[in-house]
């Protein structure tokens, strides 16, 4: 009989003791494959499911760390006619959904960028509720809090448009 609840490989550490690195520590130290590879080809199921269960645990569901000079995370959908997100950030608690953070002082890289390729924007905020759908604030000792251009000459079209629904300007400065 076929058992579909057991996985094949099942390691738990019942041992309150321990404070290694893992139950399971997985090494590459030669050749150019990756330490853990995982397929799934079947029509439905995660490649990789993680659940942290522990209300009190404070640590990661997943940990990347990159010593080298790739990235620390690549997500792609691969598929053309797939509907898919590569990335999806959901929060049911009272933090932000996705924080990003340039540490290095000298970078001049942005903390965000976005572009694309396609007919619709690069970026795109709704907000329900109260308070700002963007909010962009600037604490440096120079530099705008804000920055619109259109780089191609032949684009005829305004930098920034405001409008609104509501009974007030549509701009305030």
């Amino acid at each position: 009989s076929t058992n579909t609840i057991t996985p094949v490989v099942n390691i738990v550490n019942n041992n309150a003791s321990f404070t290694g690195q893992g139950a399971l520590s997985v090494a590459n130290n030669v050749g150019g494959g990756a330490a853990i590879y995982a397929v799934n080809s079947n029509t439905i199921g995660d490649g990789i499911s993680i659940d942290v269960t522990s209300a009190s645990n404070g640590g990661n569901a997943v940990q990347s760390r990159q010593f080298g000079i790739g990235n620390a995370g690549y997500f792609e959908v691969a598929n053309p006619t797939s509907t898919g997100i590569a990335i999806e950030a959901q929060n049911s608690g009272s933090g932000n959904a996705i924080s990003g953070v340039i540490s290095n002082t000298s970078s001049a890289a942005n903390a965000l960028y976005i572009s694309t390729n396609g007919t619709g924007s690069a970026g795109y905020f709704n907000k329900n509720g109260t308070g700002y759908g963007v909010y962009s604030a600037h604490n440096g000792t120079s530099g705008s809090a804000g920055f619109f251009n259109i780089s191609n000459a032949s684009n005829s079209s305004q930098a920034l448009i405001a409008q609104t629904s509501g009974n007030n300007d549509a701009l305030a400065a």
